[in-house]
């Protein structure tokens, strides 16, 4: 265990440097921030916690492996912050009772959203059953109710969480029988960009959480893990093109890669609408 005086320490050393401020490639100084930022994260990985910071380092690697120096340290940079904040609300962990709130508030948006999914359907025409899965539905809020009922508020959010996306992609569905009346409408193309990258990131740790509770054969471990990595690799690209202002194009790969992680997901065992 990191003591907090020495890893306030090595987080400062890591983060003393900024891509902005670097002059020339100190390559051996980046390996040793990437090596730190390995052995900070170990035990939060080993919990469980903060996955996207697993993206991020691939993705640091990748960058520094490819000749990237500004990138790989841009982004390591950026992981050194996220553990830092990640640090130091272990030190100042929410309350359960806050934890329920949360849980509570997601559950009560999600139910409003499904309302207004089943009224519109009915208004339509349409059987919900051929837009939105309901035993899937059902499975996800069976599962938060019993965590909730053990106060595991956050790993219940993250199924609510689950739930919404599910419902939004429902509605969504809906556009090959609605008028514009009932489209999702957004202001901007970045504006749906955050859109999509939400839903893939609540896909991503319902995956991880999903993960550590099912145990797959070899051939259908891999299938879901080609999966993952085609899902990664278009966030990857979606994140490039949104870096260049190309938020349209960011979102066809997000959607992408959402469908790659609905396919993951299947293998689990979870059906996700895509």
């Amino acid at each position: 265990m990191i003591g907090a005086s020495l890893m306030a320490g090595m987080l400062m050393s890591g983060l003393s440097s900024r891509a902005d401020e670097t002059p020339t490639h100190n390559w051996p100084q980046l390996e040793k921030k990437l090596q730190l930022i390995e052995r900070l994260y170990a035990p939060m990985r080993a919990r469980g916690e903060n996955p996207g910071i697993d993206e991020s380092l691939a993705a640091a690697k990748a960058a520094k492996t490819a000749g990237d120096y500004g990138e790989s340290l841009r982004l390591s940079n950026e992981i050194l912050r996220m553990l830092t904040t990640s640090y130091g609300a272990r030190r100042h962990k929410p309350s359960l009772k806050l934890l329920e709130k949360r849980y509570r508030k997601r559950l009560t948006e999600v139910d409003s959203l499904r309302g207004a999914f089943l009224s519109i359907s009915r208004e339509k025409g349409i059987d919900p059953g051929t837009v939105c899965d309901e035993p899937s539905y059902q499975r996800m809020l069976n599962e938060a109710t019993q965590r909730a009922a053990k106060q595991d508020y956050q790993n219940a959010t993250i199924l609510v969480d689950a739930m919404y996306n599910t419902m939004s992609v429902a509605v969504t569905s809906l556009r090959n029988h609605e008028t514009l009346e009932y489209k999702l409408v957004f202001n901007s193309p970045k504006e749906e960009y955050e859109y999509e990258l939400n839903r893939y990131r609540t896909l991503t740790l319902l995956l991880r959480m999903k993960q550590k509770e099912v145990s797959l054969n070899p051939a259908r471990e891999a299938a879901m893990r080609r999966h993952v990595a085609e899902a990664e690799s278009l966030w990857n690209d979606a994140k490039s093109q949104a870096g260049d202002g190309h938020h349209d194009i960011a979102v066809k790969h997000l959607e992408s890669a959402i469908a790659r992680l609905g396919d993951a997901l299947g293998i689990l065992g979870m059906y996700m609408p895509k």
